[in-house]
């Protein structure tokens, strides 16, 4: 938060000094951006677990991966960059290579990365149909469990040769594991030059950097909370409770939230969805051999979801809670300072200080997912966080605007 003025009276502005503390929360977020750029909490914990990428058709290592020989799975080369697969969907036509092991690893944190690059790309009529990256797992019963994060990473429309991924967590209970790049969508084509799954393991130090952190962010607050005088001030406490909430939000296990995205509408029921493919089984589907039916049975007619379940399917959930947070704590900031963005008797210096620090906490808050497993920060969710902030902002004022024109 901005931390650029001193405690003033109740309902009061802040004063109009030197953004001294503005100007030393910015510098502590470029700090902790330029030292997680350099710094990992996490590092490999041996060699590769997963089986080295096919090179070509003779590579020993195709009779390792599964999908090779499918049709739109082919390998490509151009004598200059050396060989590698391409994925081409088609109607119909879902292709996709996957490695599928029991062998887990000792260190259940997985870093699974690719070198891919996509052309055209059309997704299909739910998110997860289009090209991914994955790590599935199944439970003791066999039952693939989508409910554990396992998207590494998602590729649309048309994007150049650039290295994508994450690291995922193996819970205890999981009997198997496949990796796999596979292509959902409507049509366009992916070629992956590398995929690998490396297991890591928590650096020595972590816990002392993550704590040092942490209290660097506590004792940020506090100063914020006094220099404010958010717990005196009216509206001040609401101001720093959703600040609190924010700081929950993108810190909490990505786990806890995964099933909420699976029950709106993040993956069809078995019966409704796409054509399976390859590495990517239905939920529900089970790893066991079963025996061959007696008769052949037809497959079920395709249901197309209604429009409203496909809009929600589709909809980026994680990104509009960053715009529902971030515009909640515009609109409390608004109200505890008396922001107006069009009222001529508005403070400017006060108003773009104001400004200035939520955008500065919109950053700050996507760096601190450094210091969780997961996830961690990207251009994406700093700019949700400014589209939420912009939002709050015109909301408060609309608001403003309506109830004076009522009552004068």
């Amino acid at each position: 938060m901005a931390l650029w003025s001193r405690a003033a009276g109740d309902g009061a502005p802040a004063s109009s000094g030197r953004p001294v503390g503005l100007i030393a929360a910015a510098a502590g977020v470029g700090a902790m951006v330029l030292f997680f750029a350099v710094y990992s909490p996490y590092e490999p914990a041996g060699a590769d677990w997963s089986p080295p990428w096919p090179r070509g058709v003779d590579d020993p290592a195709v009779r390792r991966w599964v999908g090779f020989g499918q049709p739109g799975v082919a390998f490509v080369s151009d004598g200059a960059s050396g060989t590698w697969v391409r994925l081409t969907a088609s109607p119909g036509v879902r292709p996709g290579v996957s490695w599928t092991t029991t062998d887990l690893p000792a260190h259940r944190t997985v870093e699974v990365r690719a070198r891919w690059r996509g052309e055209n790309i059309v997704p299909g009529e739910y998110r997860y149909q289009t090209a991914r990256l994955t790590l599935c797992v199944t439970d003791p019963d066999g039952h693939w469990r989508f409910d554990v994060p396992h998207v590494a990473a998602n590729l649309y429309g048309t994007k150049g040769w650039h290295e994508a991924g994450r690291r995922l967590v193996l819970p205890e209970w999981v009997t198997t594991a496949r990796l796999a790049v596979a292509h959902g969508g409507v049509s366009g084509v992916v070629e992956v030059a590398e995929c690998t799954a490396v297991p890591q393991r928590r650096r020595a130090d972590a816990p002392w950097v993550i704590a040092l952190w942490g209290f660097a962010w506590l004792v940020g607050a506090a100063v914020a909370a006094l220099r404010l005088d958010l717990v005196r001030r009216p509206r001040g406490r609401a101001v720093f409770a959703a600040a609190g909430l924010i700081l929950v939000a993108v810190t909490m296990p990505e786990s806890w939230f995964q099933p909420i995205e699976l029950l709106i509408g993040g993956r069809p029921a078995i019966g409704q969805s796409a054509p399976s493919v390859p590495g990517s089984p239905q939920t529900g589907e089970s790893t066991r051999p079963t025996a061959p039916p007696t008769r052949p049975v037809p497959p079920p007619p395709p249901v197309r979801p209604s429009r409203w379940r496909s809009a929600i399917a589709n909809a980026d959930l994680h990104g509009i809670a960053h715009v529902v947070l971030f515009a909640v704590l515009a609109v409390v900031t608004a109200r505890c300072f008396k922001m107006r963005l069009i009222a001529p008797a508005t403070d400017r210096g006060e108003l773009l200080r104001t400004l200035a620090g939520l955008l500065i906490y919109g950053v700050a808050a996507e760096v601190i997912q450094c210091l969780t497993v997961t996830r961690g920060p990207g251009a994406h969710g700093a700019m949700m966080n400014w589209m939420g902030i912009g939002l709050g902002l015109m909301l408060h004022e609309v608001a403003v605007v309506l109830k004076a024109a009522r009552t004068g």
